[in-house]
């Protein structure tokens, strides 16, 4: 069975300790979604590079949230979660900030894989995750954009491999 865990975010007092959550976990490699208060998915995405600090693909979308009580970083690192959050609000007419949003991890790691086979694996989940919710809802996750959905899920449809995700 396959580690997961899940990280609701308002129940942090700072974003640093999504950090230190995923390294406690030893995630290396992991697919992840950020969901809404209500479970919609807003976006999914990986983290395959073991050469990373653990953690840091989540914890820099998510310190770009609202509602943080500390400055948002100057960096442009992690603010497609701005868009996110701007569409979010068009679509369902409400704010999206750190107190409604939550992300789910699935670990992947395996290290009898190499580094390109671990990014090909965890490509496959998110290609296949994505596809799945295209499928079923008619689009994207709202912050899986056109051009990177469209490749992934082309170049992925022919392999599901989410029931892994839940054996």
């Amino acid at each position: 069975m396959i580690k997961h865990i899940k990280i609701n975010f308002a129940e942090l007092y700072d974003p640093m300790q999504i950090l230190h959550i995923v390294k406690h976990a030893n995630f290396r490699n992991y697919v992840y979604c950020f969901i809404d208060d209500q479970e919609r998915v807003l976006k999914y995405g990986v983290q395959h590079s073991a050469n990373k600090q653990l953690g840091e693909r989540v914890y820099r979308q998510a310190v770009n949230l609202d509602g943080w009580n500390k400055p948002q970083p100057y960096s442009s690192n992690g603010m497609s979660i701005k868009r996110i959050a701007k569409d979010y609000e068009s679509v369902y007419h409400k704010k999206l900030s750190r107190n409604n949003v939550s992300v789910l991890l699935w670990d992947q790691t395996n290290d009898t894989m190499s580094t390109s086979e671990m990014r090909a694996k965890c490509l496959n989940v998110e290609g296949d995750l994505i596809s799945k919710h295209i499928n079923q809802f008619g689009c994207a996750p709202i912050g899986n954009n056109e051009k990177a959905t469209k490749r992934k899920v082309s170049a992925h449809a022919h392999k599901s491999v989410v029931s892994e995700l839940f054996e």
